[in-house]
């Protein structure tokens, strides 16, 4: 099982709306994560909380694994 904590920022906009996660991000899996997918944990996140999101344009996406 792998484990990492990560730091993460990824903003969506649609319709002169905006929607942010810049926070950290704990990953666990069978797999080690890679940044591509924690983004794509942080963007399933944003449109969970705001679903009008759902075909929004990503102007950030940025992660990194904290040693």
């Amino acid at each position: 099982m792998f484990h990492s904590t990560w730091a993460v920022t990824v903003r969506m906009e649609k319709g002169g709306q905006y929607a942010e996660y810049d926070d950290t991000m704990s990953a666990v899996g069978d797999i080690p994560p890679t940044e591509e997918h924690v983004i794509e944990k942080a963007k399933d996140m944003i449109i969970d909380a705001h679903p009008e999101m759902k075909a929004g344009r990503v102007t950030v996406a940025r992660a990194h694994e904290i040693p």
